[in-house]
């Protein structure tokens, strides 16, 4: 679960802080929902709490943080990979065969976006 610390609205995105009430981790992440649907996460409201799913733009790297690998989700029609870092952070990132059935990886991170929040689910992931 997560609670809105802070929207900043955009012209075309919005820019959310998140805080993890398990973790305390504070997130910054994005939401361009509203560009491509009316069913979007424009609900969302500073002070309330939402279940929420990450996903982690970037890429995997010798010098990135280092995450678990949980297992391969399917969230709306697309298939994930579902990491967490030390701290116990879920995060979801693209698709992709894990070597020799490697537990750990190295990524590092360029952006975050809110991917759902609820039932919800990102308008790209539901076509």
């Amino acid at each position: 679960m997560f609670k809105i610390e802070f929207i900043e609205e955009g012209i075309s995105i919005r820019k959310i802080i998140l805080k993890n009430l398990k973790t305390c981790t504070e997130e910054i992440c994005f939401d361009h929902t509203m560009l491509l649907s009316f069913r979007n996460f424009r609900f969302m409201e500073i002070g309330e709490t939402y279940c929420c799913k990450l996903f982690l733009s970037g890429k995997v790297t010798a010098d990135g943080e280092t995450y678990r690998f949980n297992r391969y989700v399917s969230i709306g029609t697309q298939h994930f990979c579902e990491i967490v870092n030390f701290k116990g952070d879920i995060y979801y990132i693209e698709d992709f065969h894990m070597k020799n059935h490697c537990k750990f990886i190295r990524f590092h991170v360029e952006r975050k976006d809110l991917i759902q929040v609820g039932e919800i689910i990102h308008p790209i992931l539901s076509e």
